[in-house]
């Protein structure tokens, strides 16, 4: 970047309330910087972007970021835009910790476990960006901070992509990206499945080993054949069975959704730290997307299953759950709600995992894990 209005000086003020503190990182046509929100004095990470090689597309990503809302302890999402010297940048909260990566450099492997809490957060992250109709297509140790409670978070969405279409931005980071991606071909939650299989790989054999290997995947992903993960034999062998599953080139062959990945790792996570798990419930609402059920009483209805779809009322209808049994009603909609073909009515009654909930056409099928 030749023009030197790009990088800002330290207690300078861009749009007239965030005050530059340090440049935290630069690359991939962007830098960001920690500044201090004038009025506030909340730490905030601004995305600068290059001006000489946003193109629209990404322009328009970027800003479309900002307006998500999504809610998740598992994202950093930018909050706010601005342009300044006109230079587009992105406002999000500042997530204290070192990426992935400078981990993977630091120390090159990480244990087994850490591992597979990091790629649970990450299957979180994945799960609620999903339940929106949201892929992320770019999940990777760079875009990974591991906080210093050891939670780590997935940042930076300016290329995120809709789940059912072909990607409009994104051409995912090799060798993360999956075939489908590269290819050009449609997208669901399979493909974010993908880069966390490739992320848990990497994390367990270290980034040395991982680097000589990973050069012999990019012909082999385009053409849709397997990549070689015979450098993961020493590897703890469910950990290896993972990664393979989710890295299949053929999408039908990967876990379904982000719930089904996460509950294979949560148990072999259990298994290996000896902890213990709570009961989850969720909705699997086709198209890869989960809903997450809190426990008590959830009303389901249009905009929690697909704002799109007409036909489910604005309320439809309402589970009970608690530690023990999930319990379902209609609470007066339209079209009726069925439970494994049989119509309901505003009666109690009692469903289990891996019941199907019907609306008209639309089947959605519940999930109790733990």
């Amino acid at each position: 970047m030749s023009n030197k209005n790009f990088y800002p000086k330290e207690e300078s003020v861009l749009n007239g309330k965030y005050e530059v503190v340090d440049i935290r990182a630069t690359g991939g046509g962007a830098i960001v910087l920690l500044c201090l929100e004038k009025y506030t004095q909340r730490r905030v990470a601004v995305k600068r972007f290059d001006a000489d090689t946003l193109t629209k597309d990404i322009e328009e990503k970027a800003i479309a970021e900002t307006k998500l809302n999504i809610q998740s302890e598992y994202l950093t999402i930018a909050e706010d835009y601005f342009y300044d010297n006109g230079f587009l940048n992105t406002v999000m909260p500042f997530v204290e910790g070192d990426t992935l990566r400078e981990v993977l450099d630091a120390q090159d492997i990480v244990d087994d476990i850490s591992a597979l809490h990091v790629s649970l957060c990450l299957t979180k992250a994945a799960g609620d960006l999903h339940k929106k109709n949201i892929l992320s297509t770019d999940i990777k140790p760079e875009n990974t901070i591991i906080q210093p409670n050891g939670q780590a978070k997935l940042i930076d969405l300016a290329c995120f992509e809709h789940i059912g279409p072909k990607a409009t931005v994104s051409m995912g980071t090799v060798p993360y990206a999956p075939p489908e991606l590269l290819m050009h071909n449609k997208l669901d939650a399979r493909t974010d499945i993908y880069t966390i299989g490739v992320v848990l790989s990497e994390m367990t054999v270290g980034s040395q080993e991982f680097e000589k290997v990973v050069e012999s995947w990019d012909l082999n992903i385009a053409r849709g054949i397997k990549p070689d993960i015979s450098f993961m034999n020493n590897i703890h062998p469910d950990i290896k069975n993972i990664v393979s599953r989710a890295i299949e080139p053929v999408p039908s062959k990967r876990y379904n959704t982000a719930y089904d990945l996460f509950n294979e790792l949560l148990l072999l996570y259990n298994t290996l730290s000896g902890a213990t798990s709570k009961k989850e419930l969720r909705l699997l609402c086709g198209y890869g997307k989960e809903v997450c059920i809190s426990q008590g009483r959830t009303i389901i209805g249009r905009d929690m299953i697909d704002s799109t779809v007409l036909f489910i009322s604005d309320k439809h209808f309402e589970l009970d759950f608690d530690a023990n049994n999930v319990k379902i009603r209609d609470i007066g909609s339209t079209n009726g709600t069925f439970v494994n073909g049989q119509k309901i009515g505003r009666d109690w009654v009692d469903v289990s995992n891996n019941d199907i909930i019907q609306i008209t056409n639309l089947q959605l099928e519940l999930r109790v894990s733990g």
